[in-house]
């Protein structure tokens, strides 16, 4: 076969079903992309690049975030609802939820404290989170002039939701986040504020007073 079968588009520079990668089975190589077109569904659904036809429905939360995050301060994670093909599925009725992680498991880590608005609307595919995350030290030491800390472990998060278009689960996986530690903990016109609980230290940088 030298084209792509009846109803079914291609990308731009896809002559042939051996450049094509069709939904049924997913053959072909990865140089195109062929999709049979869905006649029950009527444009724009997806508006893929290689026709008007619905690439997929929902199959990853694509992430985005600060490179490194300072104890406590309010920084944005951007969640993007994607198909197959990583195209971004118009949604304006899922809602995401953020949790803390642990590292290997979906569990919570009582270690880490979110705060913020704890959920977020999915809006033209995107959904987004302002938080700060407040991690727990193990160690701090101060000798009046200088002080360190060490985290108690790195801490992750975790987006979750059920998507509103078929009532699937939506999941980020575990996320890590890049915490500062050290010296140089808290900004420059910033204190790192800890309060004690069972597992260390919980702190958040704080604004020096003037």
């Amino acid at each position: 076969c030298e084209v792509c079968p009846p109803h079914s588009t291609s990308l731009p520079g896809s002559a042939s079903l051996s450049n094509c990668m069709c939904t049924a089975g997913f053959t072909g190589s990865v140089r195109g992309v062929c999709v049979r077109c869905n006649e029950t569904h009527a444009a724009p659904c997806n508006r893929a690049a290689y026709g008007p036809c619905e690439a997929s429905t929902y199959s990853a939360l694509e992430f985005q975030g600060p490179a490194i995050a300072f104890p406590g301060e309010v920084f944005e994670f951007e969640l993007t609802k994607v198909d197959v093909y990583r195209q971004k599925i118009n949604d304006y009725q899922s809602v995401l939820q953020v949790y803390s992680s642990q590292r290997d498991s979906p569990e919570t880590d009582r270690s880490v404290a979110i705060l913020g608005a704890p959920t977020s609307a999915v809006v033209d595919g995107v959904s987004r989170f302002q938080i700060s995350v407040s991690p727990t030290f193990s160690a701090w030491s101060w000798d009046g002039v200088s002080g360190s800390t060490s985290l108690f472990q790195e801490p992750h998060i975790r987006f979750q939701g059920i998507d509103a278009q078929d009532g699937g689960r939506m999941d980020s996986g575990v996320l890590p986040i890049a915490m500062t530690s050290g010296a140089g903990v808290c900004n420059a016109g910033y204190v790192l504020d800890l309060t004690q609980t069972a597992l260390g230290f919980q702190g958040a940088c704080k604004r020096c007073r003037a």
